[in-house]
């Protein structure tokens, strides 16, 4: 049994499929036992993937074989099954530590950076001294808002701003403001923000007016104005190429972050690709860890659209990562948040609960905005695998309500659309349609071209549209922003719509082509598992001559596609 070949892998699968008959056991259910996903156990059979020694030996425990029966064609059972092989430690990372060590401002910790912030604080109250006291707080300000404890960061920063107003220090008061407007906003207050960076965009100090409007960009951004927010960001350019030095680099690097926010806001993935890939090596370079985990969260996202799933989790786990040593929470519940959401786009339901629910409580501790709605949408999305309608419809209405509470325009529109697919899921379309066109209209205004074109495309799917120029909308919004997984789905659902077989191989070879890539980059994946997409592959399967089908049905591997009665349905 050569298993370098896929032939060899291919004897293999059959050897692990033939143990579970045996043993009474169906797919679903040895995956249960052994404790591994049931995408695993089809890619084990159909010889997509090697099954490692220890997962061998624990199908063969579970089957009643031993670990040599599965290498040894003409083997017999044995009583005594082998030792299980130990799976070879995980290599060093390398490329983690050195981001690390590239991107660390201050302690590595900033937990524990907090924590002394505050033990500080509590001596500078015992001191009297309101000049030091002052000082104490802006320091725990910083240090909890770069742990993302923005609720303890507004707190202080809040006692240190009013303290140096006392004082009649207009220079520290304004750089505590900025500040604070920064933890107002990630706490979705966004008018009192607007007011804290006003003040200090008004101060006539060029060092203070760029960072302050870079502020009311960010606002203006996150409620979808994206012109103005753009008009604020040209300010600050002007004002930026007036500084010097390491200090015009810390402006630059601000600037770029805050040039890929509205970017994404309106899906221009090409543009804010440049920049975040601006962004982080000059990040490293200043050490400036929050905008190197900014930079990265940028990427994935922007990875996510184009749907590169293997680059978009590579950057999350990276994320993970680095939060985690640094103790930068509300950034690791963001990451946390859309990594169980590209868990659920590769079919992954309990993954994706378990950290979409880790999300959303580490989200709520630190009193995060983005990462609350960010593990709603993970919760409904992976509710929507696992064929869970009513579920994901209330994970996406608590999104709604999250981003409607804190004016998060275009997160609600996201959000409705979750909640129309949701919808679609639970066969309740025709009552779909108007969340369908609120989504549209949303879009249309904010000028982000793949959330119109997945409206558009949700709206046919609600009306059952079959006409050829329906398609042509939400394909073109596809093609603008390179959003392949809106193309994929547009290009399905036309094949099916209007009978066209051409089209559909063309779709079917996507998904093959896609699977692969997948699985080479190292990403276990239940693609398939989910309900609409294995409907909509199957009807395209129905649409090919008997032979071309059982050609796909073989490159694919997916067992429950095999089902010849759902075949014919």
């Amino acid at each position: 049994m050569d298993l370098s070949s896929r032939e060899g892998r291919r004897q293999l699968g059959e050897r692990i499929q033939t143990a579970a008959d045996a043993a009474g056991l169906s797919l679903a259910e040895l995956a249960q036992a052994i404790g591994c996903s049931r995408a695993l156990i089809y890619q084990y059979v159909s010889g997509q993937v090697l099954a490692q020694a220890d997962r061998l030996q624990a199908i063969g425990d579970r089957c009643g074989r031993p670990l040599a029966w599965f290498f040894d064609l003409e083997a017999e059972p044995a009583s005594t099954p082998m030792a299980p092989v130990p799976a070879a430690p995980p290599p060093v990372r390398r490329d983690d530590l050195r981001a690390l060590l590239a991107a660390q401002s201050g302690p590595a910790d900033f937990g524990a950076a907090q924590r002394t912030s505050q033990a500080l604080r509590d001596l500078a109250a015992e001191s009297g001294d309101p000049a030091e006291l002052a000082a104490a707080d802006s320091a725990l300000g910083h240090a909890s808002w770069q742990a993302g404890d923005l609720e303890a960061a507004r707190a202080a920063l809040q006692r240190s701003a009013d303290a140096y107003t006392q004082l009649g220090d207009a220079d520290r008061e304004l750089n505590t403001r900025q500040s604070l407007g920064a933890a107002l906003a990630g706490l979705g207050e966004r008018d009192r923000a607007l007011r804290e960076f006003d003040l200090v965009t008004a101060s006539g100090d060029p060092s203070l007016e760029w960072r302050g409007r870079l502020g009311r960009a960010d606002v203006l951004e996150s409620l979808g104005q994206g012109e103005a927010a753009l008009a604020e960001l040209d300010r600050a350019a002007e004002v930026v190429g007036r500084l010097d030095g390491v200090e015009q680099a810390w402006a630059k690097l601000y600037l770029d972050g805050a040039l890929t926010n509205v970017y994404l806001l309106h899906d221009d993935y090409e543009q804010a690709a440049a920049t975040a890939r601006a962004a982080a090596p000059l990040a490293e370079e200043l050490a400036a860890v929050d905008q190197h985990l900014e930079a990265l969260l940028n990427l994935a996202v922007v990875h996510r659209g184009r749907y590169d799933l293997p680059a978009a989790a590579a950057a999350l786990d990276q994320v993970i990562r680095l939060a985690r040593l640094t103790g930068d929470r509300e950034r690791w519940a963001v990451a946390l948040a859309l990594r169980a959401e590209l868990e659920a786009t590769l079919g992954r339901a309990e993954t994706a609960r378990e950290s979409g629910r880790d999300a959303l409580r580490f989200g709520l501790e630190v009193g995060s905005v983005r990462a609350e709605w960010l593990a709603h949408l993970a919760l409904s999305a992976a509710a929507l695998v696992a064929g869970e309608g009513q579920e994901a419809w209330h994970q996406a209405q608590q999104a709604v309500a999250v981003a409607s509470a804190h004016r998060l325009v275009k997160g609600e529109a996201v959000a409705w659309l979750a909640a129309v697919e949701a919808r679609l899921l639970l066969g309740h379309g025709a009552p779909a349609l108007p969340d369908a066109r609120r989504v549209v209209v949303t879009a249309e205004r904010l000028g982000a071209r793949t959330l119109l074109g997945w409206g558009q495309l949700c709206a046919l799917r609600c009306q059952g549209s079959a006409e050829e120029c329906d398609w042509k909308a939400p394909a073109q919004w596809a093609d603008q922003t390179g959003a392949a997984e809106l193309a994929w789905r547009t290009a399905a659902e036309r094949a099916v719509a209007v009978n066209d077989p051409s089209a559909a191989e063309v779709v079917i070879q996507q998904v093959a082509a896609w699977r692969e890539t997948w699985l080479a980059a190292g990403l276990e994946e239940a693609w398939l598992d989910d309900r609409s997409r294995l409907t909509l592959v199957r009807r395209c399967l129905t649409l090919l001559d008997p032979e071309a089908r059982m050609l796909w049905l073989d490159a694919l591997a997916w067992p429950p596609l095999a089902d010849e009665r759902a075949l014919g349905e």
